[in-house]
């Protein structure tokens, strides 16, 4: 015959039945009935049977409740362990990440080297990107070069304001394919500045329209102010009326014989500092790379190029360049 343990019977059966019919807590509820049928005389082996728990479970039930009753039985959950970080260390890290440049898995690290702490990387994505809904996306590149007072200077340009208003005005730029796309992501930086650095890449020019008329230019050329491209813009807008080209202070196109070459196209060459808001051409750039980063065969993204970047212009003159007309033309 099994034997019986010790149950303690110092709380009325009575009693101890209405406790387990009023009670809500599914964790305590079955708890009560473990001691219910303790109470009754039952084993420990069949109470554990009854109850699909182990005879360990229901020892240590009566153990509890032999030592301290009703509030013995209760779970008492101590929160699990502490945080390796803090509420106010993370706080702290999330000022010092932004505006930074950190990816994922940099800030990782950051925490593994400063703090001692190896989180995995899901983890400290779930952190940033779940509870302090950090954004995390490619910023707008800025070159280190910008001038702080640049959107001062561009507006007190003489050459800009003096400009015909039946003029054609666009802005000049090169830029280039590389052979992947920038797929970085960066948390909490909208803006990053870069220096720039050598890559193999193929370069490529055009000329994004503001107003009056429309400018079409696309080439390879080192360099966007040489005069072969003034001609050529001469060329393909042959209406007698004016261009006013806006470039950045490259040397190039500072170079006498360039100045010459436009003075002879009636082409006013008008020169602005390196500016975000002045760099309506950048979207262009970056909506053509888009397009052109699908193909996986660089040398047929260089073979399209130019009539994908011709197209962008005929298509979004008017979106690329009303807000720019706007700030500095208007």
């Amino acid at each position: 015959m099994p034997k019986r343990s010790h149950v303690d019977t110092t709380y009325p059966k009575d009693a101890l039945d209405r406790l387990y019919r009023s009670e809500h807590d599914g964790r305590v509820k079955e708890r009560l009935l473990a001691i219910v049928l303790l109470y009754k005389g039952e084993s420990i082996t069949y109470t554990a049977y009854t109850i699909q728990v182990t005879r360990q479970t229901v020892t240590t039930w009566l153990k509890s409740w032999n030592k301290a009753g009703y509030q013995g039985i209760k779970p008492s959950f101590s929160g699990g362990y502490a945080p390796r970080l803090s509420q106010k260390e993370w706080d702290e890290l999330v000022e010092q990440i932004k505006g930074k440049g950190y990816d994922i898995e940099q800030v990782r690290q950051k925490i593994q080297k400063e703090k001692g702490v190896a989180y995995t990387y899901k983890m400290v994505w779930y952190k940033l990107r779940k509870q302090y809904k950090l954004p995390y996306g490619k910023p707008y590149m800025q070159n280190q070069k910008m001038p702080a007072e640049a959107a001062k200077e561009i507006k007190k340009s003489r050459g800009l304001s003096d400009l015909h208003p039946e003029a054609t005005l666009g802005f000049v730029d090169g830029s280039t394919l590389q052979n992947k796309p920038n797929h970085t992501r960066m948390l909490a930086t909208p803006v990053w500045s870069y220096q720039q650095e050598g890559r193999r890449s193929q370069p490529s020019l055009a000329l994004c329209p503001f107003r009056a008329g429309v400018c079409r230019a696309g080439a390879k050329s080192r360099c966007s102010g040489n005069g072969s491209v003034s001609e050529r813009i001469r060329k393909q807008n042959n209406d007698d009326r004016p261009i006013g080209l806006v470039l950045d202070n490259a040397r190039i196109h500072h170079a006498y014989s360039v100045q010459q070459k436009a003075r002879e196209l009636d082409i006013h060459l008008l020169f602005c500092p390196l500016i975000r808001l002045s760099s309506t051409h950048q979207f262009l750039w970056k909506d053509g790379k888009r397009t052109l980063s699908k193909l996986s065969d660089f040398a047929q993204a260089k073979q399209q190029a130019r009539q994908v970047f011709l197209e962008l212009i005929w298509q979004r003159t008017s979106s690329y360049a009303k807000a720019w007309c706007n700030h500095f033309v208007s």
